[in-house]
């Protein structure tokens, strides 16, 4: 599975060169900065997990694009946050996610970035809490 998510870190950067994906990052008020590319190179030997649908719907955007939706290749995981043991936030895979339960899924194929894990860069934790 980690090899689907480094294919997908792949065209994620190829993407980028495309779509000015290095727009994709989360700032806080103190200037920290992180993109979607440090989070995918941070989670590449992290395991992908099947997390329950249900622990992670009430995240999803409600404006999401039916045809991206359609399109959405659910062979890759989607990139949640994690903090005070909670599911907190869905930065990548919101189209993912809802293909797989207009689809009646169960479960989503999911990395997690744990605001608690020690070796976290702190600038994660600044942005993401």
């Amino acid at each position: 599975m980690n090899e689907l998510f480094i294919k997908r870190l792949d065209e994620i950067f190829l993407q980028e060169k495309k779509e000015n994906w290095e727009d994709t990052a989360w700032e806080n008020d103190k200037g920290s900065k992180v993109t979607i590319g440090h989070v995918i190179n941070w989670l590449k030997d992290k395991p992908v997990l099947n997390v329950n649908v249900k622990e992670l719907s009430h995240m999803l955007l409600s404006d999401l694009d039916k045809t991206r939706v359609k399109q959405a290749d659910v062979n890759y995981p989607i990139i949640v946050v994690k903090s005070e043991g909670k599911y907190s936030m869905i930065i990548d895979g919101h189209h993912r996610l809802q293909k797989i339960i207009d689809n009646h899924g169960k479960s989503v194929k999911t990395k997690v970035l744990d605001l608690k894990d020690p070796k976290i860069p702190p600038e994660f934790v600044n942005v993401f809490t």
